[in-house]
């Protein structure tokens, strides 16, 4: 086999041998340019390199929430909390991972007595997530302040119905949640609340 290059272009003369195969392979390949090869390269590593990409990212950021203390059963603590007369109450606060998410589930009760169960599907990342199940609001934003400290804003149709800050303690067995805003009644409330960790 004889390949024959004249500027730009190159042509293959086939000569059948005894090693005609090995030659047309060869001469084939000989072909190809350094940048041809570098593409074809590039374009089998882009995939996996996509998807160990997109794996790592959700390792991490699996990593971070596992490693907050807020997650984990809290408890209201009655007796050190102070509640607005005529207000609900969370009982059982339950933070855990979903996915590259937490999810956060409330048991309590309304401000009539009735239990109330409440699910919020979100990150701590400072945006508004829909929450259901929940009478008093139907959004809430999280945002870290600290490694201890979240910030958490809600919204009841478009407007928000209060704002606060829960904190958990630095031996991790506590935390604090406070809170102010407007009721129904347009009337302004502060509340605080203990929680000890089950």
């Amino acid at each position: 086999m004889n390949v024959e290059s004249k500027g730009s272009s190159s042509r293959v003369i086939v000569n059948y041998n005894t090693n005609s195969q090995a030659s047309f392979i060869f001469a084939a390949f000989s072909l190809l340019t350094s940048n041809d090869i570098s593409a074809g390269i590039a374009a089998m590593m882009k995939t996996p390199i996509a998807v160990l990409s997109v794996a790592l990212s959700f390792m991490t950021a699996a990593a971070c929430i596992a490693a907050s203390p807020q997650m984990g059963t809290w408890k209201l603590n009655e007796a050190k909390s102070k509640f607005q007369p005529g207000m609900g109450k969370n009982t059982m606060v339950v933070y855990a991972e979903k996915g590259d998410k937490v999810q956060i589930t409330v048991d309590g009760v309304d401000k009539g007595g009735k239990a109330t169960h409440s699910v919020w599907v979100g990150k701590f990342d400072g945006k508004a997530y829909k929450t259901k199940g929940n009478p008093g609001w139907d959004s809430a934003a999280y945002k870290m302040v600290n490694d201890r400290t979240n910030a958490i804003t809600t919204w009841k149709n478009g407007k928000v119905a209060w704002s606060g800050q829960i904190t958990v303690a630095k031996d991790g067995k506590s935390r604090t949640v406070t809170i102010n805003g407007t009721n129904e009644n347009g009337k302004k409330f502060s509340e605080k609340a203990y929680y000890d960790k089950e």
